[in-house]
């Protein structure tokens, strides 16, 4: 057996799958809100009998390498390796020699030159540890430390054997006329992970005193670019260890940046995550709602993250997910803040959340009521038109009307004059796909697919019942031809076929199909001779006794 059937042989789709949705039973098959698009009720189905899965709603199909390429937004080759290591197999004949293989392997030869400047550097590890990061999380997070050189990384790497290129093209380097030199210098090491765990960038935090001795303002923070495998807009930091913890907390807690996330993380809310900016994407949005649909902002109180908020809750709403807010409390920005005052604190915040309509009636309260009404207006309205469901925009409007002393009839006309454009995103991107995977066909078409699947499935008696197939068209030409059925829709038959209990007793559901095909292909015939006497007037004897012939035999079938 080579390393793909193996693997196959050792995960079932049901062992894949239910790491990353909440399953349940449906005859012979599980089921599950699709992953893949938007949807209120199941239609994700899952075969443990065939190692597939297949979804009604979006016509996505396929098996544990296709499910973890789809939802890990990675390569062929990267779903392999982690399959592979979930089930235990070595891939010795798997070739490293790709140039996305390369990337992720000079990657983490950096990470691994970062820790071991970071041992040898005493400053940078009293600034992390006066933080609050203790020494697991240093481990399990990979950070390090860039030294204020301007090429040791980047000569380190070149002895590696990897080409100054590539070091480019990754986002380590930087080549200008006068030579090559390191992008990181003076900074503490955080790496970026995709969500399945492989490192992708990274992010570097200048040390203090690095910042104060320089003769020029330097960022305080530089991330990697815009790379062949870092992509800003998709990559949502912690994820690859807090997917799990979303899961079975049906929660996830998003914040702003790295430190809120690892301190978060590292007192025990470890369905943290954040953002690599400050407000989310399409992309990023729908990635956390694999995991689960209610989703907890904890953004930092100035001005920039009250917008962040505001945008990103509208984003999720449209997404069809509950947003809440977390706020630290009076006197810390942030989350990291609060957690090395008092980290049981910080779980009460989370305890204590509120709906984000709450959050900024709250957030406002206090204000003259002139200002008090143009603020709502500003930040909440915008949110009550977000609502896809009906129920949370009465209620909530109902409290907005409320707290304003305002008539829910008079916010209600203001809300139709609410245009979202100028935040980018409208709900039609998140609507749910209607298509149909089974098109509407002919009864007859509908029989034959739905035979074909049946006979797909009893593979004892596979070439003779398809030869019977066969000689049905061939005897009633007016049936049309024996057509292939695509292999989408042969997907969901069989899935159908098994969701309806189809596979307890095939040999009586294909005999029981072959007379429905019979008495079908009769109805089309003696539907033909009605038509054509109709049109061309020809009652002849051999016409309507051919007729009473097929009535009477449809009768008897």
């Amino acid at each position: 057996m080579n390393p793909i059937e193996i693997i196959k042989d050792r995960l079932s789709i049901l062992d894949v799958v239910s790491t990353y949705l909440s399953v349940e039973k449906s005859g012979s098959q599980f089921k599950a809100r699709c992953p893949f698009h938007n949807e209120k009720t199941p239609s994700f189905y899952i075969s443990p009998s065939r190692n597939s899965y297949h979804c009604f709603g979006c016509g996505k199909s396929g098996d544990i390498f296709s499910f973890t390429q789809e939802i890990e937004h990675i390569p062929f080759r990267e779903a392999l390796v982690l399959l592979a290591g979930r089930a235990h197999v070595e891939l010795h004949s798997l070739k490293k020699n790709d140039e996305e293989a390369s990337f992720f392997d000079i990657l983490e030869e950096a990470v691994s030159f970062y820790r071991e400047v970071l041992r040898k550097s005493p400053e940078a590890l009293l600034y992390i540890k006066e933080r609050g990061l203790f020494d697991e999380t240093l481990e399990s997070a990979k950070i390090g430390f860039a030294p204020l050189e301007w090429s040791s990384l980047t000569t380190h790497l070149k002895k590696k054997g990897f080409k100054e290129e590539a070091l480019v093209e990754v986002g380590l380097s930087i080549k200008t006329e006068k030579g090559i030199y390191d992008r990181f210098r003076g900074r503490i090491m955080f790496p970026i992970f995709t969500g399945s765990g492989k490192v992708c960038g990274f992010t570097g935090r200048i040390l203090p005193s690095i910042e104060k001795a320089s003769s020029k303002p330097l960022a305080k923070y530089v991330n990697s670019p815009e790379t062949p495998i870092y992509h800003k807009s998709k990559i949502l930091f912690g994820l690859h260890t807090a997917k799990k913890y979303m899961v079975e907390r049906d929660e996830c807690i998003v914040v702003e940046g790295q430190m809120d996330v690892l301190m978060s993380q590292q007192s025990g809310a470890l369905n943290t995550i954040a953002v690599s900016g400050t407000a989310f994407t399409e992309d990023q949005i729908l990635q956390i709602k694999r995991f689960t649909k209610n989703i907890s902002l904890c953004f930092d109180t100035d001005e920039a993250g009250k917008n962040a908020l505001k945008k990103s809750a509208i984003l999720a709403l449209l997404a069809e997910m509950e947003v809440s807010v977390v706020t630290p409390g009076e006197g810390y920005k942030d989350a990291a803040e609060l957690i090395i005052a008092d980290s049981s604190a910080w779980h009460e915040a989370i305890k204590n959340k509120k709906s984000v309509v709450e959050y900024f009636l709250d957030l406002y309260k206090n204000l003259e009521r002139r200002e008090f009404l143009k603020a709502v207006t500003k930040d909440v309205f915008p949110l009550l038109i977000s609502f896809s469901n009906k129920v949370d925009a009465s209620y909530y409007t109902r409290l907005v009307s409320e707290a304003l002393g305002i008539e829910m009839e008079a916010i209600q006309s203001e809300l139709k004059k609410i245009n979202l454009g100028d935040i980018s995103y409208t709900a039609k991107k998140f609507e749910e796909k209607e298509e149909n995977s089974l098109p509407q066909k002919k009864r007859l078409e509908k029989i034959y697919e739905e035979l074909f699947s049946l006979i797909t499935l009893e593979k004892t008696h596979y070439e003779q019942n398809l030869e019977k197939l066969k000689k049905v068209f061939e005897d009633n030409p007016h049936c049309g031809p024996l057509y292939d059925i695509p292999e989408s829709i042969l997907a969901a038959l069989l899935f159908k076929t098994e969701e309806r209990g189809g596979g307890k007793d095939l040999k009586s559901d294909i005999e029981k199909l072959f007379r429905e095909l019979k008495r079908e292909v009769l109805s089309t015939e003696i539907e033909n001779l009605k038509n054509k006497i109709k049109e061309t007037g020809d009652e002849s004897l051999e016409l309507t006794t051919l007729l009473a012939h097929k009535k009477k035999e449809l009768q008897s079938a």
